[in-house]
């Protein structure tokens, strides 16, 4: 069982004052806050950290996500669960595994696109520990996480007392919506079966790396907000009318992307089709959550597999 630290931090009061720059009120919160000190923005990138805040982001116009948090009054959201899990004191735990929440996809990628890719890869590091808040406050009792040296994302008793390993996928804003979004993709070529796919897609790899445990199994598949419309046919629910199968209304573009993903990993999707059923019902549930503008969860739908 994590052994969970009670919350003294002037993060948890702070707010955004207009009158002050957001970078400055975000430095003086840094100074007094260790979540975002020892675990977001460690000392090692914060002076590049600040700097991107200066520089031309061309026509994405990115914004740091801890700033935004900040900006627009949900920061405490993403401290509070650091602080909770991760920190013991000052510190990070001696089991926690270096790197894994540092926001530093601004910093270290220059292209527009590869930003991109970061930022969502972050985004999913987010949505594991927003995750563990989220069961928690609803009577699971969090035994392991993946950021402390876990074996799966999350290994947990549920409130009847059920021993379950869970496995987070987050589906972002994805490669070709976001250039659609930037005007470098003619608006249009992606479709909401596409979306559907892509669900599948993910509950298929969480599906693959629960299979080694023996306990109840959960993927859990939080959804950007943006990226809400794409999932509209998983409401009928087509994993319970026969075989799990991708759908053959997709665009071109999924047909691109899973064409890819086979010549990248020919041993973990050169059979995807094929095994998609039968591993996907390894699973006993999938849960879709539905993630807002301020980061705030709902369960849209549970299915049931076992």
């Amino acid at each position: 069982m994590i052994i969970t630290s009670n919350i003294n931090c002037n993060c948890q009061a702070a707010s955004f004052d207009k009158d002050e720059s957001l970078l400055q009120a975000f430095t003086n919160i840094r100074n007094k806050c260790s979540a975002i000190r020892e675990v977001f923005v460690p000392d090692y990138i914060w002076q590049d950290y600040q700097k991107t805040l200066t520089e031309d982001f061309d026509e994405a116009k990115h914004h740091h996500i801890l700033l935004g948090a900040l900006e627009n009054g949900y920061l405490t959201k993403l401290t509070f669960p650091v602080h909770r899990y991760i920190l013991n004191g000052e510190k990070p735990k001696s089991t926690y595994q270096s790197k894994y929440f540092v926001e530093n996809w601004m910093v270290i990628r220059k292209n527009h696109l590869e930003r991109h890719k970061e930022s969502r890869r972050f985004l999913g590091k987010l949505a594991e520990l927003l995750i563990v808040a989220f069961i928690e406050d609803r009577g699971w009792r969090i035994d392991k996480i993946a950021a402390l040296g876990g074996p799966a994302d999350i290994v947990a008793t549920a409130p009847k007392g059920v021993l379950c390993a869970l496995e987070i996928k987050y589906i972002g804003q994805e490669n070709n919506r976001y250039e659609e979004f930037v005007g470098s993709r003619p608006p249009g070529h992606v479709g909401n079966f596409d979306g559907y796919n892509l669900f599948l897609f993910d509950v298929y790899n969480a599906a693959k790396q629960l299979s080694q445990f023996n306990k109840k199994r959960i993927a859990i598949i939080v959804v950007w907000p943006d990226s809400w419309p794409l999932t509209v046919p998983i409401e009928d629910d087509y994993t319970s009318k026969g075989p799990i199968s991708f759908s053959e209304s997709a665009s071109p573009v999924w047909k691109c992307f899973l064409a890819d993903k086979k010549e990248k990993k020919p041993i973990r999707y050169g059979n995807i089709e094929n095994d998609l059923d039968s591993t996907i019902k390894g699973l006993s549930e999938i849960w879709i959550i539905k993630e807002d503008n301020d980061m705030n969860y709902s369960l849209k739908k549970t299915i049931k597999l076992k």
